[in-house]
């Protein structure tokens, strides 16, 4: 039996996100098995793995609240017309048969946003008719009858769909994401050293990684705070993209360490496994993030990672022993285990901890897991 599967997400986030990543994934997995027809239904797709499989759907728009509504009634339209057995959506829905919970729950991100924000800026995000559209069609999704099962990537994000809508939790499912440890895996010390000449670091730094685009989500303000009571045989690699850039240039330079920070930009995928090679610890207190990728490519080289508690990664550093939980708005404590890092023994149990971590996340459990998921619902 074939099985025709629509994949809906509007576009690529830069080329540097880990949705597009997600889907690239997918798509090579499943395309694989001859009985699966795959379209990736979206406004724009540039990457070799979607060649095949994309339908272009980009209707004209004014803000990113018409941007959202008019890709979304104009899906709706193409579905209407064309028959798929399985409608997967990493974009809120209402109407698909499989939503990928990648960006965790707005609501819930709205809620920790709110709790860092200012009370004009709390004010303004309760006035926006952007997140209102959000939240109505995300409630609706959850709630509405055609949804047969929601792909969670962490545990977390399962916790959170089941505590703010009314949904039988047998329809959730956790399938984490997959990591190619053979893309992201660790170098000797030679590679290293070289690596690290290339951007001007001594071979015996302590180098941090922060990655990720979206600085306020992802918490680099907190980052640059820590980081400055560090010594100066530490450095910070920011590798992303953000509309602020520039304040957080400055305020590095206030804090004192900016000559320590450097400031990379959005990289292209083929750049960042050495970019995780040449660091020692990837640190990302994120304010909400449901599982981002960056964290198994740097399990995978060998990282140890620092979180928060609102990272799905929760689920396996803690137990794992390769990395550390720090809360999200605790700046010493985030300090404090930069700093424990210095201790080379440490360093190096954590890393091998931490790769070995990162082999069970394979691209070969993540497709039999989607697979069995699909046949699920179609049985």
């Amino acid at each position: 039996m074939t099985i025709d599967v629509a994949l809906i997400r509007q576009e690529q986030t830069g080329g540097d996100g880990g949705a597009q990543a997600i889907i690239d994934l997918i798509l090579q997995a499943l395309s694989q098995h001859q009985d699966i027809n795959m379209s990736l239904l979206c406004r724009q797709w540039d990457t070799a793995a979607s060649s095949e499989h994309k339908v272009i759907i980009n209707p004209p728009f004014l803000g990113r609240r018409d941007k959202q509504r008019s890709f979304n009634q104009t899906v709706k339209c193409y579905l209407d017309n064309h028959s798929f057995d399985v409608i997967q959506s990493h974009e809120r829905f209402n109407g698909c048969h499989v939503f990928r919970a990648g960006d965790g729950v707005h609501k819930v991100w709205l809620q920790h946003r709110a709790k860092a924000a200012n009370r004009l800026q709390r004010w303004w995000q309760s006035k926006s008719s952007y997140h209102r559209d959000l939240l109505a069609e995300e409630k609706l999704m959850f709630e509405g009858d055609a949804l047969k099962k929601v792909i969670c990537n962490s545990n977390m994000v399962k916790e959170e769909i089941a505590n703010n809508f009314v949904i039988d939790k047998e329809k959730l499912t956790v399938i984490y994401n997959a990591v190619d440890c053979d893309v992201y895996k660790p170098v000797g010390a030679k590679v290293k050293a070289t690596l690290r000449r290339g951007l001007d670091i001594p071979e015996t730094a302590l180098v941090f990684l922060f990655a990720g685009s979206g600085f306020e989500r992802k918490n680099l303000g907190a980052t640059l705070r820590a980081f400055s009571e560090l010594p100066e045989s530490c450095y910070l690699l920011v590798v992303g993209r953000d509309k602020k850039h520039l304040a957080y240039h400055k305020l590095a330079d206030q804090l004192g360490c900016g000559d320590r920070v450097q400031f990379l930009g959005a990289q292209e995928k083929s750049k960042m496994p050495a970019l995780y090679q040449l660091a020692d610890v990837l640190v990302l207190p994120t304010i909400y993030d449901p599982f981002p990728n960056v964290i198994l490519e740097a399990l995978a080289t060998g990282l140890p990672c620092i979180t928060t508690p609102n990272c799905g990664a929760v689920d396996v550093i803690p137990d794992a022993s390769c990395g550390v939980i720090v809360d999200a708005a605790d700046d010493r404590s985030l300090a404090s285990a930069m700093a424990a890092y210095q201790e080379s023994d440490r360093l190096r149990v954590e890393s091998v901890s931490a790769r070995q971590l990162a082999l069970g996340f394979t691209q070969k459990r993540m497709q039999e897991s989607l697979l069995a998921l699909y046949r699920e619902i179609l049985n």
